[in-house]
């Protein structure tokens, strides 16, 4: 069409314009870029930090209760919980741990049941069996075991005066870091915590040959839970849903809000500085635009008496702009690249390998691009507007 080679062909007539207009949109553009490719990035790495804790997913049920088994079933089918797993009351949670063999060190453990699924475990992890244990750090360390090895769990009660002892071997299969379990903890199985806690409350335990009360008159009531959430968003329903079921709970949900909240005083400030530099350049590109096609006015008029349509003329300042919009949202994203990288560098060092300070993903860059071509249509029209007006006449009064 003629009227995009006679708007190509000014630009390039008056390449030092264009080339003003193309760093003006890049002056603008590229900051915004660098702002937001800031925010999204440091949000995102909160978030992300948040996520890859358990314990931010965890919501914690306070004190001792009497839970039923239908209860409990209620709860563990919550739509928002991805784990769930019923705890002994704590006093019945405590089994001394040494190597196994005598005359070695023995530390006390505080017991957490797991199961399969364990947010605090490896997922590729095959299901702890009721012969098997996993230590915290401090817990192997103290007593001088690892992986692979065996060690003897106990425990004393006293019954009619007789002092009578819970043994139970188990092997060792994982070591787990501090910021999984902290302190001397260990993990196992749910029916392990439940044969110590029938023992110490008197009961027989036929697996390990151990008499006592008949088990049969035992009525089994759990005194709380482990549960997690399935992701940050399903956590505040989760904790309202405990919350209406009567529990007393804590969880990390104002550490998730805070950085929701940040989040969106963030957008206020971008929009605020996009808005007022966008807008303000805008408004200089279509008065700019307006000029041009005033100044190029009898040369328009000689197009216009030669036989162009309105179109065509309006053509002329549409295709100035999205060409100062291409090429400068191209300059703008190269400076991004290059801005984003020296900042990322210069946080490398105190941040996890996937982590970015500065990042933005493909679809913001299209979104930045669709509207710069956007705002430059509609900086257009008041060129093209301007265009629109001249009449054939003009031409004659200039030749």
């Amino acid at each position: 069409m003629i009227g995009i080679r006679l708007g190509l062909a000014d630009l390039w007539h008056d390449r030092t314009v264009f080339a003003c207009f193309v760093l003006a949109l890049a002056a603008v553009l590229a900051p915004l870029l660098v702002l937001y490719g800031l925010k999204f990035g440091i949000v995102t790495a909160l978030i992300e930090a948040l996520r890859s804790d358990p314990e931010n997913l965890e919501v914690k049920v306070l004190g001792n209760h009497h839970l039923s088994q239908v209860q409990l079933a209620e709860i563990a089918s919550l739509p928002e919980v991805s784990f769930f797993v019923p705890t002994t009351r704590s006093i019945a949670a405590r089994l001394f741990v040494q190597p196994a063999g005598a005359g070695r060190a023995r530390r006390a453990a505080d017991l957490i049941p797991t199961g399969p699924g364990d947010p605090l475990l490896p997922p590729d992890r095959p299901p702890l069996r009721d012969d098997e244990i996993i230590l915290s750090n401090a817990l192997a360390r103290h007593i001088g075991v690892g992986a692979g090895d065996l060690v003897e769990g106990s425990n004393t009660r006293e019954v009619a005066g007789l002092r009578e002892t819970f043994r139970i071997p188990l092997r060792v299969v994982l070591v787990v870091p501090e910021r999984v379990l902290v302190g001397d903890r260990a993990m196992t199985t749910p029916a392990t915590l439940d044969r110590l806690e029938a023992f110490l409350d008197g009961f027989a335990v036929p697996e390990l040959g151990i008499g006592g009360r008949p088990p049969e008159e035992r009525t089994v009531v759990h005194a709380n839970m482990r549960v997690y959430a399935r992701e940050l968003d399903r956590l505040e329903p989760l904790v309202n849903r405990l919350i209406g079921l009567g529990f007393d709970v804590r969880s990390r949900l104002r550490e998730v809000e805070d950085i929701r909240l940040l989040d969106r005083r963030l957008n206020l400030v971008f929009g605020i500085v996009a808005v007022l530099g966008a807008g303000g350049y805008l408004m200089s590109l279509a008065a700019s635009l307006w000029a041009n096609v005033e100044r190029k006015r009898p040369n328009l008029s000689v197009f216009r008496l030669l036989g162009a349509s309105t179109v065509q003329l309006v053509a002329v300042p549409v295709v100035q702009a999205l060409a100062i919009a291409l090429v400068g949202t191209a300059l703008s994203f190269a400076l991004y690249e290059g801005t984003a990288r020296l900042i990322n560098q210069l946080f490398a060092d105190s941040l996890p390998a996937e982590a970015r300070v500065c990042l933005l993903h493909p679809i913001h860059f299209f979104g930045a691009a669709a509207a710069t071509l956007f705002a430059a249509l509609s900086s257009a029209l008041a060129g093209g507007a301007r265009a629109a007006r001249i009449e054939p006449t003009e031409g004659i009064h200039n030749a």
